[in-house]
């Protein structure tokens, strides 16, 4: 069977100039991107001195220290290696060295959920600043037992056809959205990894530390179903069921912002809209790569920022991110290949063994050695390939020898699949070590690398770095740190509330002035509000916008969101 384009691929041929599309030189402008390794590794750095100063910078500093004047709790789901968790603690610490944050503010994460044992464990090794407070495992052990039995038996069979699964799944994401206090109960509890010790397990869903404190929710969900390298199932897929267990802890807990990560696919963009418009303001990107930021990675993958209506507005957009973020590279993939010299002999002879091959201590395999026949045979064509595309003898290149070279591209940029096994250095013929492929991801665990921004589990990815298989896993189907690290800061900065005097019932309700003028519910509106709705954007954004950050804990009182029909679509942006 030729290989088509699958699902998850965003828009068809000739519809990628669509509505929100940015032309590739927009993307890149003229701004250099980072000039070392170490302007990656510390990258949060740029990223607020981007944000913070030149035009408009002020105006983020107070909009940002009013949104987290009362702390910021993170929640995890598909939480992995613990990208976000890392991304947390490295913008608490740049904000204290910028004195935007104080020492006093709460800012931590609350829970993360993993189903994979390995990645509970790297979890489980982050430092205290980073560290989850509970570690639990499927997102599934947040349901009451009954409704779980409830899944397990709504759950479509392999046999079924895509209509029949998809239809099952839809019935499950009802039967959670329907009662979700019978699906969530309050005081739920589960086994945690961080406090094996109790025997009924932990809340689930613990007080938070201060009141008013904004709470979020980060999940980069599992895209196998929908990747055009996956099983291209969609969303008749078996993750399908983890997904929509997310959509009901959202609907249930609805957190202030939700930032939602997967592959590029617009069926995903429209699933998410649809699923969660009606109580969300989602700002969708249909493609950001680490590469779009100046970091020589090319990894597209599609972001979403919601925002709980009624009490958040979205004061930026991606247009906008990507004019303030957006930078081109001046580096190449050949910068993450930093392992010692000691370190690549002891994976080089790792992985020549298992090809028949054994060597004197410090000798180095040749790569023929270290590569499979099949393996081999790819890496001679890429190199052919290469010359052909002009790349000179010294010149640099990377090549995914797991894939044959229709599929997989010669570039100067480090490739998307990292969870692959063997990505060559294409001039000195290094294969990447799995700590390689961390840093690829923005994660240096090397101890001959240093940086300000550490990795959190350090000690740990190097105590077990020649379980090569488990860490390419856990890095392939991660988030990008350094995109994480932008997209997060510049969406905390351009997110604010809406004052408690302009949280009319048309907010509460989800509508906007634009539903009110062309639906005719003045008549639904109270008298004093009536007028007003004609000018609520206006006025919202102008005044949240000039909110100060002593004003912020007047406004923290969560507001109650009667779930409403949105005719309007996500935001989507499409990027070259």
């Amino acid at each position: 069977m030729g290989r088509g384009r699958g699902r998850g691929r965003g828009p068809k041929k000739g519809q990628e100039h669509g509505r929100g599309h940015l032309q590739e030189q927009e993307v890149h402008g003229s701004r250099p991107g980072p000039c070392s390794l170490n302007e990656i590794l510390n990258f949060p750095d740029m990223v607020f001195t981007r944000l913070l100063e030149g035009e408009h910078g002020s105006e983020r500093r107070a909009r940002l220290q009013a949104l987290v004047a009362n702390g910021l709790c993170l929640h995890t789901q598909y939480s992995g290696k613990g990208t976000a968790e890392t991304c947390l603690a490295h913008l608490r610490q740049a904000l204290l060295d910028a004195g935007v944050l104080a020492e006093s503010v709460p800012w931590y994460t609350a829970s993360a959920f993993d189903s994979k044992d390995f990645a509970c464990k790297v979890l489980q090794s982050h430092s205290p600043e980073s560290r989850p407070r509970c570690i639990f495992g499927a997102m599934e052990e947040c349901l009451s037992p009954e409704v779980r039995t409830e899944l397990d038996r709504m759950c479509p069979a392999k046999s079924q056809s895509a209509v029949q699964r998809q239809h099952a799944y839809d019935a499950m994401n009802e039967l959670l959205k329907n009662d979700l206090a019978r699906a969530f109960p309050a005081q739920h509890t589960a086994a945690c990894r961080m406090h094996p010790g109790k025997l009924h397990g932990c809340a689930v869903w613990p007080e938070p530390s201060s009141k008013g404190e904004l709470c979020m929710f980060v999940a980069g969900q599992t895209c196998k179903d929908v990747s055009r390298r996956g099983s291209r199932q969609g969303f008749a897929g078996p993750n399908t069921r983890s997904y929509v267990v997310w959509l009901g802890m959202v609907r249930h807990r609805q957190p202030d912002m939700f930032l939602h990560e997967i592959t590029c696919s617009s069926e995903a963009a429209e699933r998410l809209e649809k699923d969660l418009g009606d109580l969300y303001d989602i700002l969708t990107c249909a493609c950001v790569s680490p590469h779009h930021l100046g970091v020589p990675v090319q990894r597209q993958r599609q972001y979403s920022v919601g925002v709980l209506r009624g009490k958040l507005v979205h004061l930026g957009s991606w247009e906008e991110f990507f004019q303030v973020m957006g930078s081109r590279c001046e580096l190449t993939g050949a910068v993450f290949y930093a392992a010692s010299a000691e370190h690549r002999c002891e994976v080089s002879q790792h992985m020549a063994k298992k090809q028949g091959w054994y060597h004197k201590p410090g000798q180095q395999p040749s790569l023929q050695e270290q590569l499979t026949p099949a393996e081999f045979r790819r890496f001679a064509e890429y190199q052919k390939v290469a010359g052909e595309r002009g790349l000179g003898p010294g010149e640099f290149f990377c090549a995914d020898v797991d894939q044959e070279v229709g599929f997989g591209d010669v570039s100067v940029l480090a490739p998307c699949l990292l969870s692959h096994g063997k990505i060559v250095h294409g001039r000195e013929e290094f294969v990447a070590t799995s700590l390689e492929h961390l840093l690829m991801m923005g994660e240096n665990a090397l101890p001959n690398v240093d940086c300000k921004y550490v990795c959190p589990f350090r000690d740990f990815a190097w105590e077990t770095r020649m379980n090569s298989g488990a860490w390419k896993d856990v890095a392939g189907n991660a988030m990008h740190l350094q995109v994480l690290h932008a997209v997060m800061a510049y969406f905390l900065c351009s997110v604010a509330r809406i004052p408690q005097e302009l949280q009319l019932s048309s907010f509460r309700r989800g509508y906007t002035a634009e539903d009110v003028e062309s639906q005719g519910l003045e008549s639904e509106l109270p008298e004093d509000a009536s007028s007003g709705a004609a000018q609520s954007s206006q006025s919202a954004q102008a005044a949240v916008a000039s909110q100060s950050p002593d004003s912020a804990c007047q406004t923290n009182e969560a507001v109650a969101v009667e779930p409403q029909p949105r005719p309007a679509p996500a935001k989507k942006l499409r990027l070259a």
